[in-house]
């Protein structure tokens, strides 16, 4: 209301009270969400005669639009600069509204912005930036690296050049192109005074370098920490960064989550949209490991709430795959299927590490149904050179883990090779030093059981959980062999009744307890070969996989027809149970 004002004031002198009292009073003005709006009939004759006017309405233009945006109005500068283009003017507010919209995540306003400073043949490179990082939330990384560089080149000195080159910067390290990501990052830092400015360059170099080279990583750190930047971002950020080389370079997944853990309380705090996603991201990824599925999805659902809010559209792909993840856990197949569904409609856009991710979920859904032929299979393509260290040796873990139990030693052996060149990386060589138990476990060797024992409980100490369960999915004598070891025996209990796995850990024979479950259409049993069913498996498949008969399979099968009224499978397989939103 007050900027209304201000407005009328501007556009009718001094006298504006008196006139707007009189329009009150004949209709002409009248109240609209605490503000006062023209009649729309009014509106449209007004403006019809301002196009007769001979002189021109620019200075009122620039006045209004000064006023606006003195007020943040930025849709009533961009209503205005449509109706009546001033193009010099197009260029200084876009400058001028730029971090607010992208704050806002208004990607959509900020596009009818660039639309009109095209229309118009702006020149300023402001409008440049504005693209940049357009492309960035498109995730169109080549696009905004270009554009960031070419904007803080001709931007000069100061901070919307440094703002330029940060884009450039986060654009490199999605393109992977390490040197160009040091190259913009240190422009930037060298091209402002703005503490802020420098601090968030230094974090996009560190970002990069802590997936590559844990020296350069913490020598980056040193230099964060000597900023005397004091805001909440910057805290979060040191904690982020601690949690980021305990993850990559120790392996230590309980640390790195603690520190996601207090860095999290800051997050109201902090206005950096791809600040406050990547710490979800990875808190949630490392949730994941420490088999703590329930408590993934509900910070899944944080970072997708914030991705959407934040016009951060490429970040729901990486919340997608660690939901897949944590249903999967679950063994909520059928959830999990339709979560990798939404992602297949999403591969068009997605990056390369987001597509290895897919697949990694694929073979995580085939191996916790039991069909490693088919994990195998989706494991025999080589990843894309494109992807990181870390991502690398996990798909050739997971190669090695599977062909391990399906007997294929020599061709484990050789994917372990490969995967403990980027072992340093978390869970790789967990993955690697389980695969080797299995192996001892199937060549017969006489401290097989112990050895087993001693890699289960090393793999606990160091927090990654989700790495058990998925072993003892591929293998389930290897939860056997760990059983002899009374404390091995405590944790492979726990752990498999909270993923849903009480027959895995029947069947290698532990006490597994009972398992309460809230009131189901189906009971637990039937619901369990329902999930299988959903994945195409057949019955024999089923009572493999549940370590049951095949002719108990067909009576649960017959049982779960008659309570979901249905007469096949592919009935089946389009009848919800109603499960949660999750």
């Amino acid at each position: 209301a007050d900027a209304n004002a201000d407005v009328a004031r501007e556009v009718l002198g001094d006298g504006h009270d008196a006139i707007l009292a009189a329009a009150w009073e004949h209709g002409f003005l009248g109240p609209e969400s605490g503000r006062l709006e023209i009649h729309p009939l009014l509106r449209a004759f007004l403006l019809e005669q301002l196009d007769r006017l001979p002189e021109s309405i620019e200075a009122s233009v620039r006045r209004i639009v000064g006023v606006l945006a003195a007020d943040g109005l930025w849709d009533e500068c961009l209503a205005a600069l449509e109706r009546f283009p001033v193009p010099d003017l197009i260029g200084s507010t876009i400058e001028q509204a730029l971090s607010d919209l992208l704050a806002a995540g208004r990607i959509a306003t900020l596009r009818r912005w660039v639309d009109l400073a095209h229309a118009n043949d702006v020149r300023d490179p402001m409008l440049l930036l504005a693209e940049a990082e357009i492309a960035l939330r498109d995730r169109d990384d080549p696009k905004a690296q270009i554009l960031g560089a070419e904007a803080g080149q001709r931007l000069g000195h100061g901070n919307a050049s440094a703002s330029a080159y940060i884009v450039a910067a986060r654009a490199a390290h999605f393109c992977d192109d390490r040197d160009a990501v040091t190259k913009y990052a240190e422009l930037a830092y060298s091209t402002t005074a703005v503490i802020e400015l420098q601090t968030t360059a230094l974090w996009v170099a560190f970002t990069s370098a802590s997936e590559r080279s844990t020296s350069k990583a913490r020598a980056i750190l040193d230099r964060l920490s000597d900023l005397g930047d004091e805001r909440p971002d910057h805290t979060l950020r040191i904690l982020h960064a601690h949690a980021l080389l305990a993850m990559n370079a120790d392996g230590d997944a309980r640390t790195a989550a603690e520190k996601c853990e207090l860095a999290r309380a800051l997050l109201p705090h902090v206005r950096d949209p791809f600040l406050a996603t990547a710490l979800l991201n990875v808190f949630a990824h490392l949730v994941v490991l420490l088999a703590q599925y329930e408590r993934a999805l509900t910070l899944t659902e944080d970072l997708l709430t914030e991705a959407r809010s934040s016009g951060l559209d490429f970040v729901v792909d990486h919340a997608l795959v660690t939901r897949a993840s944590a249903l999967i856990g679950l063994r909520k197949l059928s959830a999990a299927q339709r979560t990798l569904g939404d992602l297949a409609d999403r591969a068009d856009h997605a990056s390369a590490h987001v597509l290895a991710n897919i697949q990694l979920q694929e073979v995580r859904l085939r191996i916790a149904s039991g069909d490693l032929p088919r994990a195998s299979a989706l494991l025999e393509r080589e990843p894309a050179q494109s992807l990181s260290r870390a991502l690398s040796g996990e798909y050739f873990g997971y190669r090695g883990l599977v062909l391990a139990a399906l007997g294929e030693i020599r061709s484990a052996e050789d994917a372990f090779r490969v995967a403990t060149f980027r072992q340093e990386y978390i869970g790789v060589k967990f993955l690697c030093a389980l695969g080797a138990a299995i192996i001892a476990l199937q060549q017969g060797d006489q401290d097989a059981n112990s050895r087993c024992a001693r890699v289960l409980l090393r793999t606990a100490e160091e927090g990654h959980f989700d790495s058990i369960v998925t072993a003892a999915r591929v293998f389930p004598d290897l939860g056997r062999a760990g059983s002899t070891n009374e404390a091995c025996a405590r944790v492979m209990t726990l752990l498999l009744s909270g993923s849903s796995d009480v027959d895995l850990g029947r069947r290698a024979g532990l006490q597994m307890p009972r398992v309460l479950r809230r009131h189901e259409r189906l009971s637990p049993r039937e619901r369990d070969v329902y999930e299988l069913i959903a994945q195409g498996r057949s019955n024999k498949e089923i009572a493999r996989t549940l370590f049951i008969s095949e002719s108990t399979t067909k009576v649960h099968v017959r049982h779960i027809f008659e309570k979901l009224g249905v007469h096949t499978r592919a009935e089946m397989a389009r009848t919800s149970l109603d499960e949660p939103t999750v």
